[in-house]
């Protein structure tokens, strides 16, 4: 005689959303006739019944019903003689409440209702009477890889930030607070400030910061910010307070006249349409180039050529020494003895710096020392300041210095030179 077993349903697991927003309204009964509503609290059960259209444009009621197999009213109504006005029982209510944000559900009508339900996160169609998504499913394996991701995408931010030089930092910090935003001319802060946004971030907002470029809105505020700042832009220029004017030299030319009874954040919300519209192309153009030229270092006369010494970095622009990658390939060990190459970490990311911004860094950051075996590589930037250390013995240094660069042409006129 054989005896069948049966399978208990697969219990499934699911939680509210930590950033659902959805409420209802929340009533006190005063008598059988009137009752009063109290306040909006947080949802934390589904609704009972919801009509959407699925993927395939077809619409569908579902309704919490345990008295049949089917959560589609369709289908209650005619295989079940369910009548469409019955009221939801106490039971019904409770099975899909939500205690302490979670759901243990056993029955496979529920599960087969929260599966397809439209506040489900994973549902795919269309529901106008409730677009705000409500709970999801818990699965721990999808959790894992989710936690995977989200790992190496804040891994990989940190390393982009830590990449960034001072320009491109203070472009993101902008980007992210706003053309008001003043952001401080030493890297070392610029990258503690996103590395603290960065902290506070969702996963969501870290993929956004992961994306290379910018749209032409963030092109324009990043613009705005630092034409303002160089003073090239200005928006309360002295009688000329309801215009937007740009500054060249001595000389003060309108953009955009803008009344100067408007809001600060409106002014600069108007100005930053005109510059995205068609209208303000060429006016976008012209400030690209302002805001360029005005981030060029300055070449001192006769400097194109200058060579570097132990106390000062190249004076050819930034930007083009940023692309240009020195490879050191030694011939002898580089020891303490035979004065190794000695550098300040991350003065690199800060562009070319005065004797003077020098002078300061020597003072406070601790100097390293390069120490290489023969037939070593030391791969550095140009723009890192570097010196040879003190020589005390008569052991040989022989170093054979290439110099690589992305491309032959540079901005500014600049052509790469071959020796």
């Amino acid at each position: 005689m054989s005896t069948t077993t049966a399978v208990k349903p697969r219990p499934k697991i699911y939680h509210l959303l930590e950033d659902s927003n959805t409420s209802v309204e929340h009533y006190q009964r005063v008598n059988a006739n009137q009752r009063v509503r109290m306040e909006k609290k947080k949802m934390d059960r589904p609704y009972l019944q919801l009509t959407y259209t699925d993927e395939g444009g077809v619409n569908r009621t579902i309704r919490f019903k345990l008295n049949c197999n089917s959560p589609f009213q369709d289908e209650q109504i005619e295989k079940f003689k369910i009548p469409a006005n019955e009221k939801f029982t106490e039971p019904e209510r409770n099975m899909l409440w939500f205690r302490n944000g979670v759901l243990v559900v056993t029955n496979p009508l529920a599960q087969k209702f929260l599966d397809i339900h439209p506040q489900n996160e994973s549902f795919k169609g269309d529901c106008p009477d409730e677009p705000r998504k409500l709970f999801r499913e818990f699965n721990p394996q999808v959790k894992t890889q989710n936690d995977v991701k989200a790992f190496k995408n804040r891994s990989a931010l940190a390393a982009k930030i830590l990449a960034l030089d001072l320009d491109a930092a203070q472009s993101m910090l902008i980007r992210l607070n706003g053309s008001f935003y003043k952001p401080s001319e030493d890297i070392e802060e610029c990258v503690l400030a996103l590395v603290d946004i960065m902290d506070t971030s969702s996963d969501e907002e870290v993929e956004d910061l992961l994306r290379d470029g910018v749209s032409l809105e963030e092109e324009v505020t990043i613009l705005i910010a630092k034409a303002t700042q160089k003073g090239l832009l200005s928006f309360d220029e002295p009688g000329m307070e309801n215009f937007v004017v740009k500054k060249i030299g001595d000389r003060t030319v309108p953009l955009k006249e803008i009344s100067a009874n408007l809001p600060s954040d409106d002014r600069r919300r108007l100005f930053s349409e005109f510059l995205a519209s068609n209208d303000g192309t060429l006016h976008l153009e012209d400030l690209r180039k302002m805001v360029d030229s005005a981030s060029e270092p300055k070449l001192p006369a006769a400097s194109a050529s200058q060579q570097p010494t132990s106390s000062t970095t190249n004076q050819k622009p930034a930007k083009a020494l940023s692309k240009v990658l020195a490879i050191r390939v030694h011939l002898d060990n580089s020891n303490a003895e035979n004065g190794p190459l000695r550098v300040l970490p991350r003065t690199h990311m800060k562009g070319i710096l005065s004797d003077d911004a020098i002078e300061h860094f020597v003072r406070q950051k601790p100097a390293v020392d390069c120490l290489v075996p023969q037939g070593g590589v030391l791969a550095m930037s140009p723009l890192i300041v570097h010196a040879s250390s003190k020589v005390q013995s008569q052991v040989p240094r022989r170093v054979i210095h290439i110099e690589y660069a992305g491309c032959m042409s540079f901005d500014a006129g600049l052509e790469l030179a071959i020796a």
